[in-house]
């Protein structure tokens, strides 16, 4: 083998030793940094949960209509089981309601058809 060959081929395995070190060596650096990341993510959970403030009591205003319909969260959470299906079933039986008031207002008026709402005959109106 030729000098100029061996060489060439100890500076092609010396760069392609560099390359194979300089990336590990990036991918370190990338790993380290997004450890980095969790760990202070988790401090600034914390300190935000240690400045997190008592929220007031949520009242229900029995004259505001979208309380009635649907009432805040922190109103849901408080309620038992039984309550939350007993107020489902009421909005159900409101929404049939409403519907067979329309099918009504439709057969009456011979009006046009209201969407998803069926007909007398039991057909869709579209």
């Amino acid at each position: 083998m030729s000098r100029a060959s061996k060489v060439f081929f100890t500076t092609a395995v010396g760069f392609m030793g560099a390359t194979i070190w300089g990336v590990h060596w990036l991918q370190q650096r990338e790993s380290d940094a997004m450890y980095l990341g969790v760990i202070r993510d988790e401090e600034r959970v914390r300190e935000k949960a240690l400045k997190k403030v008592q929220q007031p009591a949520v009242v229900l205003d029995d004259e505001c209509a979208t309380c009635v319909i649907s009432p805040p969260p922190q109103l849901l959470e408080a309620q038992s089981a039984e309550q939350r299906a007993r107020e489902r079933q009421a909005r159900l039986d409101e929404y049939e309601a409403q519907k067979g008031l329309a099918r009504r207002l439709v057969k009456e008026q011979g009006g046009p058809a209201v969407p998803g709402v069926a007909g007398a005959a039991g057909e869709r109106l579209v």
